[in-house]
């Protein structure tokens, strides 16, 4: 005890000080405390950021085109290798932002950074493409490359003018008068097409998730939308009406599910089995980005294992498995691989298996933020405070493949959400698209789901007879304002 060094006379002092001191520190403990992990990670957060300003880090990333060529011509829509730079930054590119003319067209939060450019959407002619690179300090610097759009049809060639006929000799002194040249039909102007609306910034996906409804219901989802999501599980017929339909596919490689959680499954097989039928029934330009298993660190899905600190680790090496993979098979082109941090007990799971060096086993976070059964005023929103804290925890870009509101007024809520009555939900849906297309890492939106189904699991846009809720209309808007 300290007051052992002190003079005897000031020992009743000293005591008395230490009391004090203890209730101090007994009164502060009660105190609700920040989880450790959110306190290690903020800490460490800090502690880069303050390395970086020590250094006075203000250079600017380097960024350069690789594709298209400048002066190229452009055609329908370009994406991937088709419109890539090349960015770099002695501390690490954090993020790259296209845009052609000043529009944003999307942005793309690691390598291989390439733009998605629908050339329709703008008028014939010399246009701008820009890219620009930004690092975690906020230093930025841009390119640009200026293409020729040319999507309209040729016009059409002009007729060759009929020959005039030579007169015929006559012994009459009077000669023949020539006949009138026939004259030269103009040719038809052909139309422009109709431009198809800009998505205002920042461009993010917006989909549906269709569940089996691919052999009957694919044109409607794609009248809708222009992604959506797919269940691998439910084999290839669906899958097919889905792709003839025109519509880009997020491929969800679910299960399959079992009570022994992700240890559970044979990691390798199941990666090559993934591969196989990845490669034998799509590409990356239509399936840009894949789902590792469908929330796996639920219970009700993966047994009372599923939040273990275990299930976690064999989940990381999982990601790590397939991200080799398919980079092997596709190398920069390779899909996006997308991994899951919330569970049944909210972002714990991801911060399990989440570590410091995640880019280089997989490219972004998924999150299903249900806005719960709470008070009406949070449930309508989502929960968009699990969104920022997985962002402020990885710092990396935001997949949300699930989000619904239910609207089975006279049902009690479900697990996820409360009832809403029609109308709601589609507002519920404008506010949060709206809301997500704000933020500058949320990549993709995509709604759960399609079509009613049960007695109070009446997520869908469409109602159990097949007609349309106003939330099908709302969706509809929102992916043509906002989706990429």
């Amino acid at each position: 005890m300290r007051s052992c060094f002190f003079p005897a006379r000031v020992v009743v002092i000293g005591m008395a000080l230490a009391g004090l001191l203890t209730m101090l520190t007994a009164s502060s403990s009660s105190a609700r405390q920040p989880d450790r992990p959110v306190l290690e990670m903020k800490a460490k957060e800090a502690s880069a950021r303050s390395a970086v300003h020590r250094k006075g880090d203000k250079s600017a990333p380097s960024v350069s085109w690789k594709a298209p060529a400048a002066g190229a011509t452009v055609k329908g829509t370009i994406q991937g290798s088709a419109c890539e730079v090349s960015a770099s930054d002695k501390g690490g590119v954090k993020r790259v932002v296209f845009k052609v003319d000043g529009t944003v067209l999307n942005t793309v939060f690691s390598a291989p950074w390439s733009c998605t450019f629908n050339s329709v959407a703008v008028a014939d002619g010399a246009h701008t493409l820009t890219a620009t690179a930004y690092d975690g300090t906020g230093n930025s610097r841009s390119a640009s490359r200026t293409v020729t759009i040319a999507n309209a049809l040729a016009p059409a060639p002009t007729p060759t003018p009929t020959p005039i006929p030579e007169p015929t000799p006559t012994p009459e002194p009077t000669p023949t008068p020539e006949p009138e040249p026939t004259p030269t039909p103009e040719p038809t102007p052909t139309p422009e097409p109709t431009p198809i609306p800009t998505p205002e910034a920042p461009a993010l996906t917006v989909g549906l998730d269709a569940g089996n409804y691919g052999s009957t219901g694919a044109a409607d989802v794609r009248g809708a939308v222009n992604t959506v999501r797919y269940e691998t599980e439910r084999g290839v017929k669906g899958l097919e009406a889905f792709k003839n339909a025109g519509l880009r596919i997020q491929m969800n490689f679910s299960g399959p599910y079992n009570s022994g959680g992700v240890c559970a499954l044979n990691a390798s097989a199941w990666v090559s089995e993934t591969l196989s039928f990845y490669k034998a029934n799509t590409t990356p330009a239509q399936t840009p980005s894949i789902e590792v298993l469908n929330e796996p660190g639920g219970t009700w899905f993966w047994g009372s294992n599923a939040t273990s600190s275990s299930n976690a680790v064999c989940y990381r090496e999982l990601l790590k498995k397939t991200y080799t993979a398919f980079h092997g098979q596709y190398g920069s082109s390779a899909p996006k691989i997308l991994g899951t941090l919330d569970g049944a007990n909210g972002l714990s799971f991801g911060k399990a298996w989440v570590t410091s060096d995640w880019r280089t086993y997989v490219d972004g976070f998924i999150v299903h933020p249900y806005g719960g059964t709470g008070s009406r005023g949070s449930s309508a929103l989502g929960n968009r405070e699990r969104i920022e804290s997985a962002h402020a925890m990885t710092n990396g870009p935001i997949y949300i493949t699930e989000v619904g509101w239910p609207t089975a007024v006279s049902q009690p809520s479900t697990g996820d959400s409360l009832q809403w009555t029609e109308s709601e939900q589609a507002a519920n849906i404008t506010n949060f698209i709206s809301w997500a297309a704000s933020t500058d890492y949320i990549a993709q939106v995509i709604y759960f789901n399609y079509r009613d189904f049960g007695t109070s699991s009446w997520y869908g846009v469409l109602r159990t007879d097949g007609s349309r809720k106003p939330s099908y209309e709302a969706l509809r808007q929102a992916a043509l304002k906002y989706g990429a």
